[in-house]
């Protein structure tokens, strides 16, 4: 059996452009004037927001409006090109499949729900489901544990150096997609496992190790 642990933002979904005007809203509404550091906070991709505000020493009363701007904008997120194929074919062929975010669990489920994402999937471990979030362990071990999944057996995909690290903490595999937030030459550094530049890929790639795994 094969266990795949999927980021949300960046890999399984196009969210980039709401998440940079929800940010930049937010900022403009608590901080004032100024240039949000919009770039800096997409680095810190996969940590919760509460820890990502204390590291960029921002207000965390700028949650409460991310959150609000973000739900206004959620009809703009879509599936990255040809994900759903991808999800359709990985359940066809008996893969176990969790989602692991730094997105709190109200808005993971409502985002999954509303692309009709949310069945291919058998949990959903957010950032305010475990006391430490990525680039720490925690998430993907509770996920793995939900799933019934061995580390040796299971791969994490990501499109951000804490998906990176929280794979080799947590004992996994890692695949890390440049479609994401990060750029791919950035990505190399952290040394995942697998690089893919579609999802195409990914299908060939979990293909060939699952009979390297399963031989």
């Amino acid at each position: 059996m094969q266990y795949i642990l999927f980021d949300l933002d960046g890999v399984l979904i196009d969210s980039e452009h709401v998440i940079k005007t929800a940010f930049t809203l937010s900022y403009h509404k608590v901080v004032g004037d100024g240039v949000p550091p919009v770039e800096e906070y997409l680095t810190h991709m996969g940590d919760s927001f509460e820890n990502i505000m204390v590291k960029m020493n921002l207000p965390l009363v700028m949650k409460e409006h991310f959150q609000y701007y973000s739900r206004h904008l959620v009809g703009f997120i879509r599936p990255h090109r040809g994900i759903m194929a991808l999800l359709r074919l990985l359940r066809a062929n008996q893969y176990q499949m969790a989602v692991v975010t730094g997105k709190d669990r109200s808005r993971t489920v409502e985002i999954l729900q509303k692309l009709k994402m949310d069945d291919y999937f058998l949990s959903v471990v957010a950032a305010d489901d475990v006391e430490r979030p990525k680039p720490e362990p925690d998430a993907l071990i509770a996920a793995m544990r939900h799933i019934q999944a061995v580390p040796e057996q299971t791969i994490m995909v990501g499109d951000a150096p804490n998906d990176l690290i929280a794979a080799k903490r947590a004992g996994v595999r890692s695949c890390a997609v440049s479609w994401g937030v990060t750029p791919a030459r950035q990505l190399i550094g952290f040394e995942p496992d697998f690089l893919v530049k579609s999802p195409h890929e990914i299908a060939s790639l979990f293909s060939k190790v699952k009979i390297e795994l399963n031989a």
